[in-house]
């Protein structure tokens, strides 16, 4: 299996698929796919690497339902005549605890993390909901589904 690239953009397709052509002539021995997506069915790829498909993401789980656990590839992926590699499968929304990787009053001088205080203050100007420890409940609760799945 063979890509040409991760996430190469709609404005070089000839190229890539010229690329696919000449090396699909020089090594018939390997499947080629011109990028590991977005998900194009017009390509002259052997199989496909996306996020989304012909039926939406797919990553297995409904993303646009909030908590959603319906874990449903037939919908997203199985009018796709080629194979289908779902791309970048565990990436669900979450926010890190900055908080929990350090003591802020530890660091002075030099070792300061000033990125902190820009995170807070940016976080300030765009919601009013307090800059603390987040939940990442939801995420965990998707990777857990997807991954017993199979």
């Amino acid at each position: 299996m063979m890509s040409t690239g991760n996430e190469l953009g709609p404005g070089q397709e000839l190229f890539i698929q010229h690329l696919v052509e000449e090396w699909r002539a020089r090594d018939k021995r390997h499947i080629y796919t011109a990028t590991s997506h977005p998900f194009q069915p017009a390509r002259n790829d052997d199989f496909y690497v996306g996020a989304d498909a012909v039926g939406g993401p797919a990553r297995g789980i409904d993303q646009t339902s909030p908590g959603s656990l319906t874990i449903d590839f037939e919908r997203t992926v199985g009018s796709v005549e080629r194979p289908f590699i779902a791309h970048e499968i565990g990436q669900y929304t979450s926010f890190p605890d900055f908080y929990s990787w350090f003591d802020e009053k530890k660091y002075t001088g030099p070792l300061k993390a000033h990125y902190i205080d820009m995170i807070r203050k940016r976080f300030a100007t765009v919601s009013n909901i307090p800059f603390k420890k987040p939940r990442i409940t939801g995420a965990g609760q998707r990777w857990r589904a997807r991954a017993e799945a199979g």
